[in-house]
């Protein structure tokens, strides 16, 4: 029996989508035999793509994010014939727009496209009400959150990352490493743990900051750390292929973000075993839960994240209390294997239906 075609299309080749589409392509490609391809999205191919045939080639066209699910929407209407679409959510943003008139246009624009899709898939709760709340409700509507891998990185793979941190002239038997990851833009608020690093800087020099990522606002994080003198604190990393080995080395884990789909990098930091500090907004506050599992605090009060951060580091017991609760909680509710059942039941019923 031939195998199931579907195309991923991709808004983004960064971040938590795009690991997100590289674990489903795994599980469902290897273990429940669907032939699985992904391409990214471009106005610059809409010509091409409007009279390309090839749409017809496949049983479903899953899109994720909204700037790719909207341009393949629209592609469906103009082209009348077009496989199921299924629309994964990383974050309903347009709810969180500030710009109220930005925001407007673009919840009515969803909820016009959505009708057009068979099923959307959320992967938080909080996706998952704003949907309800804002009336922007498919055909079919299912909650299922992301999921990672059980497995972690071997003493092999940590040892080698050792030599890179004595050459930033960090050496994890005397400082604190704090780690976050994510694109440098606006919505990850990476600026927040730039202020709070200037903040605790004179009081604690023995923390050091390593900042994973690239993007839009590398030059003014540049800039930042030149004109507060953070060159030997804070260090922009880059994209790394090895960041798990990375990430194995942090004291803490900090996502500052404006908000969230549910981030596939704190759950990584969760399963590493890193006491986490996550800024109070939807995605976040999903899974942590403050004083219980990590420490919430109001996103862009970089004193109230500073603080945060040395309270932490001065009860060490409490941070061992939440890295216990988190790996149970990685165990039990966020694994790949779960999010690819459930997504393969999605595909299942509705090639079923085409048929």
């Amino acid at each position: 029996m031939s195998k199931s075609k579907i195309l991923i299309v991709a808004s983004s080749n960064t971040g938590g989508e795009k690991t997100h589409i590289e674990l489903l392509m795994e599980g469902l490609g290897y273990q429940f035999d669907f032939d699985i391809k992904v391409c990214h999205f471009g106005l610059h191919h809409f010509y091409s793509d409007w009279k390309s045939k090839i749409w017809g080639n496949y049983q479903i066209i899953h899109c994720h994010g909204l700037r790719s699910a909207t341009y393949i929407r629209i592609l469906a209407i103009i082209k009348n014939k077009f496989p199921p679409i299924v629309v994964t959510i990383h974050g309903f943003h347009y709810a969180k727009y500030p710009s109220l008139i930005k925001r407007w246009l673009f919840l009515r624009l969803e909820k016009f496209l959505n009708q057009i899709q068979t099923c959307t898939i959320a992967v938080s709760q909080q996706d998952y009400a704003f949907l309800h709340q804002y009336r922007c409700v498919p055909r079919t509507l299912l909650y299922i959150p992301n999921g990672i891998p059980q497995n972690n990185i071997s003493e092999i793979e940590k040892k080698q990352i050792l030599p890179q941190l004595w050459g930033l002239k960090i050496d994890p038997t005397k400082h604190k490493i704090i780690v976050t990851a994510g694109v440098y833009e606006w919505v990850k608020g990476q600026i927040t743990l730039l202020q709070a690093a200037h903040y605790l800087k004179e009081m604690h020099p023995d923390i050091k900051y390593l900042i994973f990522g690239d993007g839009n606002l590398y030059q003014p994080f540049f800039q930042f750390i030149q004109d507060n003198n953070l060159q030997d604190t804070v260090f922009l990393m880059g994209n790394k292929s090895d960041y798990l080995a990375w990430l194995s080395w942090a004291t803490l884990y900090v996502i500052p973000s404006q908000y969230e789909g549910l981030p596939i990098s704190l759950l990584e930091a969760m399963r590493a075993g890193i006491p986490v500090i996550a800024s109070n907004v939807p995605g976040c506050n999903e899974l942590i839960e403050h004083n219980k599992n990590g420490l919430l605090f109001t996103k862009n009060h970089e004193t109230e994240l500073g603080k945060a951060i040395i309270y932490l580091l001065e009860n060490p017991e409490l941070a061992k209390s939440f890295i216990h609760k988190n790996k149970l909680l990685i165990k039990d509710t966020y694994t790949v294997t779960r999010m690819c059942e459930a997504i393969l039941v999605c595909y299942n019923d509705i090639i079923q239906k085409s048929a």
